[in-house]
Parts: C-alpha cells; sequence; structure tokens
C-alpha cells in the first residue's frame, strides 16, 4: 500500500474519531433526573449521537430530557445484558434536528467494578 494511501486511511480515522469526540453533553442541554455521572452520561450519548447522525441524518443534538423510570416501569429480561442485576432504568427522551426520539438507557453496577449500560430505542409512550 503507497504511504499516500496509508495517509489517506490515517486522515479519515482522524476525521472519524474527531466527529465522535464533537458529540459531548458540553454541547447537548441536559434536563430531568438521571443516576449518571457527567462521565457516564458523555458515554451514554455516543451510541445515541451515532444512531441518530447515521440512521436518522441528523448531526446535531439539542436537548435530552431524562427521567428516572419506577421499578415496575419496564418488564426485566433476563437476556439482556444487565440480567437481573440491581439496575436504574431511565427514559431519555433527545431531541435533534427539531424531533423528538426517545429511548430506555440502562445502568447496572459490572460485577468486576465500574458501571456499564445499555441504549435502547423505545416507542413514545414506553
Amino acid at each position: 500500500m503507497s504511504a499516500l494511501r496509508v495517509l489517506g486511511h490515517f486522515i479519515i480515522g482522524v476525521l472519524m474519531m474527531a466527529s465522535a469526540v464533537a458529540w459531548s453533553q458540553e454541547q447537548v442541554r441536559f434536563t430531568g433526573n438521571t443516576s449518571a455521572s457527567p462521565q457516564l452520561i458523555h458515554d451514554a450519548m455516543q451510541p445515541i449521537a451515532l444512531y441518530i447522525r447515521e440512521s436518522l441524518g441528523c448531526s446535531r443534538l439539542e436537548h435530552i430530557e431524562a427521567e428516572i423510570l419506577p421499578a415496575d416501569a419496564i418488564k426485566r429480561d433476563a437476556s439482556a445484558p444487565e440480567g437481573h442485576a440491581d439496575a436504574t432504568y431511565e427514559r431519555w427522551v433527545v431531541t435533534s434536528c427539531g424531533q423528538a426520539h426517545p429511548f430506555v438507557v440502562v445502568f447496572w453496577t459490572a460485577p468486576e467494578g465500574g458501571t456499564m449500560f445499555r441504549v435502547q430505542l423505545r416507542d413514545a409512550d414506553t
């Protein structure tokens, strides 16, 4: 592979990483109640931003409204990554390009330490 082609792939990779870094909570108004730390909010926003950009064609997140869901609001599924672990379920309504998109974000403590999360696109009534 030529040096020019390698350089081109490197530049594309850097641009892709830069676009991922551009999605930060400092650029998005985040309101409501969450159990997540600022770092965890940032981490959970990344797959949401990627979905909105790639699937919906919108490159702008405007607002996230978070709500901690009651324990009985979500039917637990043992096959989900959190299994039956003690988990916090939250509804995040993400506004991008003027449209609201509801997600369920799940946080749970990993057995080896730290916090894990899972993001799921949900219907507006969930």
